[in-house]
């Protein structure tokens, strides 16, 4: 991602871990926190793709989902060429890195971000 986190940024063996630590944040904090309210997932960018892939498996207890930015069926996704160097890439260099080109303050203006 874009913090500081400590380890290998931007690599997950399985997308599903995600879904996981998601569904264990909702059960165990979200849902018993909102009592009654109405309880929505909000993803933007990969968080979207998170999201998308939690409210397919796990939808109870859910009044909705909101998703931003989530490049799904971009007329600029760079077509089918581009996608294909992109999926054999990724077999053969799942951490290879690219450098973030844009800087921190083009995601937020609060430095402490």
């Amino acid at each position: 991602g874009h913090g500081r986190s400590q380890g290998l940024q931007g690599h997950v063996d399985s997308f599903h871990d995600y879904v996981i630590d998601v569904h264990s944040f909702f059960t165990q904090v979200v849902l018993p926190a909102a009592g009654n309210l109405p309880v929505f997932v909000l993803g933007h960018s990969m968080g979207s793709i998170i999201a998308m892939n939690y409210v397919t498996e796990y939808s109870e207890g859910l009044k909705g989902y909101i998703l931003s930015g989530t490049g799904a069926a971009s007329p600029i996704s760079g077509g089918k060429v581009l996608q294909g160097i992109t999926a054999f890439l990724s077999r053969m260099a799942p951490r290879a890195r690219i450098k973030f080109p844009l800087p921190p303050e083009f995601i937020s203006r609060d430095p402490e971000v």
